[in-house]
């Protein structure tokens, strides 16, 4: 079984055909590129997938399951998601602290069934930093630094001198 597919997958601007009748699969534990020129409908393609946009047409499946209809935080949840191209998201933190901006989808307050327990849980996470945060920020900081800088290059990293 695949773990993504699309099916005819399409979608037209008042008749321009930004993506038009593509079909692939993705197996678990597989990596593939997607690769084009300028216009050939990359961007739009992952817009479809993570549900930024809807087709026009065509189906998408994760794990057997239809995508088509459901909502960007939904499709979240099931770990689909996407970054968008810029380099410099917030250039007064570390490339760490701007991956995890990126984690917030996985945090108690987006997910939890009574919003107010959620925010309150996020709260007391944020404020007191319990030891649980403390270990689960150690676990994700690369090498044992809290800052990623050194490890990216100066090209990579966001820069205090940013102008955002």
């Amino acid at each position: 079984m695949q773990l993504l597919e699309t099916r005819n997958l399409s979608r037209y601007f008042e008749g321009v055909k930004a993506v038009d009748g593509i079909t692939f699969s993705v197996a678990a534990g597989e990596t593939v590129s997607v690769i084009g020129p300028n216009g050939a409908g990359k961007t739009t393609l992952f817009n479809l997938l993570t549900a930024v946009d809807r087709p026009t047409q065509g189906e998408i499946l994760f794990n057997g399951q239809s995508l088509v209809g459901l909502r960007p935080d939904q499709i979240a949840y099931y770990g689909i998601a996407r970054t968008f191209q810029h380099g410099r998201v917030f250039g007064n933190m570390s490339v760490l602290e701007n991956v995890l901006i990126g984690a917030h989808t996985r945090r108690r307050a987006a997910s939890a069934s009574i919003p107010a327990w959620g925010l309150m849980s996020e709260l007391w996470s944020a404020l007191l930093r319990p030891p649980l945060c403390a270990r689960r920020r150690a676990a994700a900081a690369p090498r044992g630094r809290s800052d990623s800088r050194p490890l990216w290059g100066a090209t990579a990293a966001p820069s205090a001198r940013a102008n955002l």
